[in-house]
């Protein structure tokens, strides 16, 4: 079939040809014999034509008849039908499981965590404290304080969030021939609800500063208010916290704190022999937003602890539990602060202030009756931030000292400080110390201070 149209068209071509060339040639030539010719070949090739459209129209209807006698019968249809709409849901079927496990697939993700193992390390910081002090009138050495050089501490200040509802701190204290454990204390959210618990050692909740450590201090040395009533090294012990946050009932935010510690501070309580009987202490904070710009917090302090021991042995051998004696410890302390919303990082102010009063039951050995030291004494400091390193202060400082009959007896103190930030890790403080007492054996001093803080780690100097 598909040579017939070959030869077909091979005609239709040479039809055309010799068209063309007996025009040509009848025009030029004017040959009628030739014409002729050409005309007798036209002739044929349309005879020849015909009988091969002729042939064609026959197997045209042969093609249509055989079509016909292969068409599949209705009912064999229909079941073809159904079994090409099955295939077809079977295939789509399969498709989109085939896409949807390969997405799922897709979606994990697996990791080896070998080489994050470090991540589970806690946070290590190390913090330094280096104080030159000279008095500037003489004696310039005695007993209570010497001029020269004093490198005070490297404390080593170590943290962790064990998980999601407790966290963890360790720090120690190193200073020259001694290397002492200061803090250590885990504190856990989910304990009680609405409040945090805290165990372990940690100092005591008392007023604002005695929180912090001496490089966190924002002056050289603690109040000696503070130092006089409260210990030389503060308030710490062993035991738990219970902090809880109340909602807004009469300040924009407050947090009640109750603390329950060993009385194993000698200074205050009865020290190593104190027995089964802990001191207690309530902290309330009252938090007051004045502006975007100012905020005003007043802190109430109350703590009570017994003072008398247990267990000891008199001079016979015997072991005995000396009388109740309890040491009452009452503070507030008040702190406003201004920093511009806009200039947070070149601008602020900030005062402080605190009270104390201590009310100690000690046993007279003369007379064997009990008598009582009360003591009075606070601090307030005003502090500038002038610059993004610089800030200026001065400290008021005023005590009773701590012993019996002290109403006629006081010291207080006057103390300019410049404090300048290197960086957040590297400090530099310049301060002077007036210090007046009508009972010391050095009655008047002067005091200059070089303070040089630095620290390795992301912890700077946390007050906390």
């Amino acid at each position: 079939m598909l040579n017939k149209f070959k030869n077909l068209l091979k005609y239709i071509l040479l039809i055309c040809v010799l068209l063309n060339s007996s025009v040509s040639y009848a025009s030029q030539k004017s040959d009628a014999a030739k014409i002729e010719k050409l005309e007798k070949q036209v002739l044929e090739l349309t005879e020849s034509l015909k009988a091969l459209s002729g042939e064609m129209q026959k197997l045209k209807k042969e093609n249509n008849s055989n079509v016909e006698t292969f068409k599949t019968p209705p009912g064999e249809e229909d079941e073809i039908s159904a079994i090409r709409s099955r295939a077809r849901a079977a295939a789509a079927t399969k498709k989109t499981a085939t896409s949807s496990a390969s997405s799922s697939v897709s979606s994990k993700i697996f990791k080896g965590g070998e080489r994050a193992q470090q991540a589970i390390n806690p946070e290590i910081s190390v913090t330094f404290d280096h104080l030159s002090s000279y008095k500037l009138n003489s004696p310039h050495n005695y007993a209570g304080m010497q001029s020269g050089e004093n490198f005070r501490m490297a404390g080593i200040h170590m943290q962790s969030e064990m998980d999601p509802y407790s966290f963890g701190k360790l720090t120690f204290a190193a200073r020259e021939g001694a290397f002492e454990m200061g803090e250590a204390y885990a504190i856990f959210s989910n304990l009680i609800p609405g409040a945090t618990v805290t165990a372990g050692k940690f100092r005591s909740q008392f007023g604002v500063i005695n929180r912090w450590h001496l490089p966190a201090l924002d002056s050289c040395l603690h109040p000696i208010s503070l130092a006089t009533i409260l210990g030389p090294g503060g308030l710490a012990g062993k035991g738990f916290s219970i902090d809880y946050n109340l909602k807004k009932p009469w300040s924009d935010a407050n947090q009640i704190t109750l603390q329950l510690q060993r009385a194993d501070n000698a200074y205050l309580f009865s020290g190593a022999n104190s027995g089964h009987i802990p001191s207690v202490l309530l902290h309330v904070k009252n938090y007051y937003d004045l502006s975007r710009d100012k905020y005003f917090e007043l802190g109430l302090s109350g703590m009570i602890g017994p003072n008398s021991r247990f267990g000891i042995t008199n001079p016979a051998g015997e072991s005995f539990d000396e009388a109740k004696r309890f040491t009452r410890l009452a503070g507030i302390d008040l702190t406003y602060f201004y920093e511009p919303l806009n200039q947070a990082k070149y601008r602020n102010f900030l005062w402080r202030a605190e009270l104390y009063h201590a009310n100690k039951e000690i046993l007279n050995p003369a007379s064997g009756m009990l008598e009582n030291i009360n003591t009075f004494g606070g601090y307030t400091y005003f502090q500038r931030k002038t610059s993004e390193r610089w800030e200026q202060g001065i400290k008021f400082d005023y005590t009773h000292p701590f012993q019996v009959d002290n109403k006629r007896f006081r010291t207080y103190a006057v103390s300019p400080y410049l404090n300048f930030w290197q960086s957040p890790w590297v400090r530099t403080r310049l301060q002077y110390d007036y210090i007046n007492s009508n009972f010391a054996p050095h009655r008047i001093e002067h005091r200059a201070n070089l303070q040089l803080t630095w620290s390795f780690g992301p912890h700077k100097h946390e007050k906390y």
